[in-house]
C-alpha cells in the first residue's frame, strides 16, 4: 500500500513520518479519523475505537456501530482536559517527545522503508 496522494492522520509523533511519505493531506492528531476511500486511518487511543466504529458501519450499517458504541459505553471525555499535544502544556509535550524519540526513530526507519518500496 502506497500513503502518496492519500489524506491520513495518526499520533502526534508519527505525523513527521507521513510527510516523508508524499501523503496529499494530513489531519493534525487529535481531531479524530481520516478516511480516504478503503484507507482509516486515525491516532492511538480513542482515534483507534472511533476508526473501528466507521469500519463497522462501513460493513455492518450503522446500527451495528452505535450498537457497539453502547455496549462499550464509548464517552471519552479527557480526564485532565488535555488528551492530545495541542491542548497540553509545552513542557509535557516536551516531555513526551523525548521519551518516544528512540522509539519514533525506529519505527520511522521501517514505515518508510516499507512504504517506499
Amino acid at each position: 500500500m502506497r500513503l502518496i496522494g492519500t489524506c491520513v492522520t495518526a499520533s502526534h509523533n508519527a505525523l513527521p513520518i507521513l510527510e516523508q511519505l508524499g501523503v496529499r493531506e494530513m489531519i493534525p492528531a487529535g481531531n479524530g479519523v481520516a478516511v480516504d476511500g478503503n484507507l482509516y486511518t486515525a491516532g492511538p487511543g480513542v482515534g483507534s475505537f472511533e476508526a473501528a466504529f466507521l469500519v463497522a458501519e462501513a460493513a455492518f450499517g450503522r446500527n451495528a456501530a452505535q450498537l457497539a458504541e453502547v455496549i462499550i459505553e464509548y464517552d471519552p471525555p479527557p480526564i485532565y482536559g488535555m488528551g492530545v499535544p495541542s491542548k497540553a502544556d509545552p513542557a509535557l509535550v516536551s516531555q513526551f517527545e523525548a521519551i518516544m524519540e528512540p522509539l519514533v526513530v525506529d519505527y520511522s526507519r521501517g514505515a518508510v522503508s516499507s512504504f517506499r518500496a
